[in-house]
């Protein structure tokens, strides 16, 4: 991560963004100048140090979250140290792009911006840690703290006005913009992922963790019935096999699934993008999506034939690019995928669709809804 200082006019915000969204400064208006100031993180390294986790003292650790949590209400020496720093930039705005507020913002004065992603242990709370379900209300509160809170889509506002009881004055949309990717990878390499992962001519894609939202069961047990059926297709899904791989891997043998589903494990961009190349169809399955979900940015880029879960941004950002189902629904999976698998005709006109939804979409607007959120902030600091 790094900061970067934005000034338009008379006006000055921090704005934290990832080093590969840097070129995002271009988007902004012409008579603005954005340029990197400093890497907080990086001047206060052993500030972070004390407030990291160190593997070999994991029960250190332990004690010191307790104490931070229950004695001190969450002080940090990390949040210390960094609010000092961002004191000394003198930015009427900072922003924070990410879910936790890195320093004190009242002891030091400072109007900050927040991003927003999701809101899903209200829609997953069995499948959300026991601290993570009581810390909520202390999240939601530094969200009520911020002075304008930036969102990726309309549902998430609306999750944002409904459980963290946000002003919608203060909210505001700033969709990811037109997502790039690799170009098409070439057939030697496509030929070396085949021998690689032994994949089968043909396969659908799914490119996610083995975590319970991700729902890969469900969609094992529709490819599962559609087999019995006679129509037989390969699964192909990428992402780190989380604990709960052991019982999906399970689910997969009792099914008879075993040569249907490949597992890659992680894998770098290069032969990500490529698996999607190679793809029949893209289905995403999920329970639930943060906003959008970077999977189908890629699939909408890449111009493939999308089947999708109904839920969160999705729709909105698919419209009819693709097929939606009930993610719950192992039928409408099934029914889904054998409509992408059987039509080429549909994959083509789904395909056509998706490349023109994904260049509709702007960094510029990202841009401008993000400046409107600053400005918002510098106007209204304390409402």
């Amino acid at each position: 991560m790094m900061e970067a200082l934005i000034r338009h006019g008379t006006l000055d915000y921090t704005f934290e963004i990832n080093e590969s969204q840097a070129d995002l400064a271009r988007c902004f208006p012409q008579n603005s100048r954005f340029q990197v100031v400093e890497n907080l993180r990086r001047q206060i390294p052993w500030a972070m140090w004390m407030d990291g986790c160190h593997p070999r003292f994991p029960h250190l650790d332990a004690v010191r979250d307790w104490l931070y949590r229950e004695l001190l209400g969450g002080w940090s020496v990390a949040g210390l140290r960094y609010g000092q720093r961002v004191k000394r930039i003198r930015a009427e705005v900072c922003h924070v792009p990410f879910e936790g507020v890195p320093f004190w913002p009242r002891q030091f004065g400072l109007v900050y911006t927040q991003t927003v992603h999701d809101f899903q242990p209200e829609y997953l709370p069995e499948l959300q840690h026991p601290q993570t379900l009581k810390s909520l209300a202390s999240g939601y509160q530094v969200y009520r703290r911020a002075s304008a809170v930036c969102v990726l889509g309309e549902t998430c506002k609306a999750d944002a006005i409904k459980y963290a009881r946000l002003n919608p004055d203060r909210v505001f949309v700033t969709p990811y913009g037109l997502w790039e990717v690799l170009p098409p990878s070439a057939p030697e390499f496509q030929q070396q992922l085949r021998e690689r992962f032994q994949l089968p001519p043909s396969f659908i894609f799914y490119p996610a963790p083995t975590r319970v939202q991700k729902n890969h069961a469900r969609l094992v047990r529709a490819l599962a019935a559609l087999k019995k059926k006679g129509l037989r297709i390969s699964m192909v899904t990428t992402g780190k096999q989380q604990p709960y791989y052991d019982e999906l891997h399970a689910i997969i043998c009792d099914l008879g699934m075993e040569e249907d589903v490949i597992f890659t494990d992680f894998v770098d961009l290069l032969t990500l993008y490529a698996l999607y190349d190679m793809a029949t169809a893209v289905v995403l399955p999920t329970l639930f999506e943060g906003a959008t979900g970077i999977p189908l940015l890629e699939a909408l880029s890449k111009g493939k034939a999308i089947a999708a879960a109904r839920v969160c941004e999705i729709p909105n950002t698919l419209g009819d690019s693709g097929l939606l189902f009930d993610p719950y629904s192992e039928a409408e999976i099934a029914a889904a995928v054998q409509r992408l698998w059987e039509s080429p005709s549909l994959r083509a006109e789904l395909s056509r669709k998706a490349q023109n939804t994904n260049r509709g979409r702007s960094w510029e607007q990202f841009a401008k809804a993000t400046e409107a959120a600053f400005r918002y902030a510098n106007d209204h600091p304390n409402d």
